[in-house]
């Protein structure tokens, strides 16, 4: 008895949701760890004007890459 093929459809709509996940997670990862960081830091005194400054700019790179990631997902479908 044959085995019946993946759809390839199916396969290429899988390999673009693992993509997108994983481009969604990678920034998603950095602005949680930068704000938690800021957080922890905030809470014990260690932090002063200029490295809040130099955090919120990592968060800020990393919102606007997974802006561009979801615009990319956006134009693909």
């Amino acid at each position: 008895m044959e085995q019946p093929q993946p759809d390839p459809d199916a396969i290429e709509e899988i390999r673009r949701s693992e993509h997108f996940s994983h481009e969604l997670r990678t920034p998603l990862t950095i602005v949680v760890g930068r704000v938690q960081l800021l957080q922890r830091r905030v809470r014990r005194g260690e932090i002063d004007g200029v490295r809040i400054e130099a955090d919120l700019d990592a968060i800020e790179t990393a919102l606007a890459r997974l802006i561009a990631a979801l615009l990319r997902s956006g134009r693909e479908q």
